[in-house]
C-alpha cells in the first residue's frame, strides 16, 4: 500500500532534491566545509601584487641592469613568481579538500533524495526508474572512492606535495644567496617548474611511490633469510658453568670479549648457534 501523492514524481524528486541541497548550502557553511578563517587579504590582491614583480618589464629591467642591481632585481623576480604560486597552490589544495568533502556527500544526498522520493511514489515504472538512477549514483561514488587518484587519500597526497614544494623552495632560497653569474635568472626561471611540478598530484604520487621503495629496500636488505643451526658444543657447558658461579662480573666480561670480535648477538646466540663454536672455543680456554 503506498502513500498517495498529488504532484508528478519528478515535481516531488524536484522538491526534494531542492530540500537536501539546502541542507548541504547550511552545512557548507560550518567551519569544517570552509576549511578555514576568513582571509584578511584575498587571495586576488595578493596574487596581484606578485604578479607585478615578474611583469614583461621586470625582466626588460633585468636583462639592462647589472651589478647590485641586477642581482636585486633577479631575487625579486624569483620571489614574486614563487609568492603567485603559493597563492594559487593553496587555491588548488582547498579545492581538492572541498571536491573529498563534497563529491560523496552530493552524491549520498541525491541517493537519499531518489530513495525518499520511490518509497511514496506507487507507479512500479517510476519506481524501478529511481531505483535504477539510485543505484548508479550509488555506484558512481563508490568508483570515485576507490579509484580517484590512484586509491591514495587526498591528505596523504596533500602532506606529499608539500614536502615536495619545500624542499623545492629551500634549494631555490639557498641558490638565490649566489650571485648572478653563478645563478642567473634563466636557471632560476628553470627551478621555478620544479616548484610548480613539487606541487602536482603526479608528483606526490611519485614522491609516496619513492618512499616505499626506499622503505622496501631498508627492510630487505635488513631482512634474515639464514636461520641459524644451533648447535651447542663442550665449551658451551663451561661457559654456561662460568657465568653462573661468576654473576655479573662474568656476563660483563663476556659481553666485552664478543664486543672486542664484533659478535653483536645475544648471549643466549653466541652460547648455542653452530656458527659461534670456534669462538666459544676461544673464550673457553681463558676461563
Amino acid at each position: 500500500m503506498y502513500l498517495r501523492v498529488s504532484q508528478s514524481p519528478v515535481v516531488l524528486f524536484f522538491k526534494t532534491s531542492v530540500a537536501f541541497m539546502l541542507l548541504i548550502f547550511l552545512m557548507s557553511c560550518s567551519p569544517s566545509f570552509k576549511g578555514g578563517p576568513d582571509r584578511v587579504v584575498t587571495q586576488t590582491s595578493v596574487k596581484a601584487y606578485f604578479a607585478s614583480g615578474f611583469s614583461p618589464g621586470q625582466y626588460s629591467n633585468y636583462r639592462a641592469s647589472s651589478g647590485t642591481e641586477r642581482l636585486s632585481l633577479r631575487n625579486s623576480i624569483v620571489l614574486s613568481t614563487m609568492g603567485a604560486m603559493d597563492v594559487e597552490y593553496t587555491r588548488f589544495e582547498q579545492q581538492l579538500t572541498s571536491e573529498r568533502q563534497g563529491v560523496p556527500l552530493l552524491a549520498t544526498t541525491t541517493s537519499l533524495a531518489l530513495s525518499a522520493t520511490s518509497t511514496v511514489v506507487g507507479n512500479a515504472t517510476t519506481k524501478a526508474g529511481l531505483a535504477a538512477a539510485d543505484t548508479f549514483l550509488k555506484g558512481t561514488k563508490e568508483a570515485y572512492d576507490k579509484e580517484v587518484l590512484a586509491n591514495q587519500t587526498i591528505g596523504v597526497l596533500q602532506t606529499q606535495m608539500r614536502a615536495n614544494r619545500s624542499a623545492v623552495r629551500s634549494r631555490i632560497i639557498r641558490l638565490l644567496a649566489q650571485s648572478d653569474d653563478a645563478y642567473p635568472l634563466e636557471l632560476a626561471l628553470a627551478d621555478m617548474e620544479d616548484y610548480y611540478s613539487a606541487g602536482t598530484i603526479t608528483s606526490g604520487l611519485i614522491g609516496i611511490n619513492a618512499q616505499a621503495s626506499e622503505s622496501l629496500a631498508a627492510t630487505e636488505s635488513a631482512r634474515v633469510d639464514t636461520v641459524s643451526r644451533f648447535g651447542p658444543n663442550d665449551a658451551t657447558a663451561a661457559i654456561r658453568r662460568a657465568l653462573t658461579q661468576g654473576g655479573k662480573t662474568e656476563v660483563a666480561r663476556l659481553q666485552a670479549w664478543m664486543r672486542a670480535r664484533n659478535i653483536n648477538v645475544p648471549i643466549a646466540i653466541f652460547l648455542n648457534a653452530a656458527e659461534y663454536g670456534k669462538y666459544r672455543d676461544a673464550y673457553a680456554s681463558t676461563l
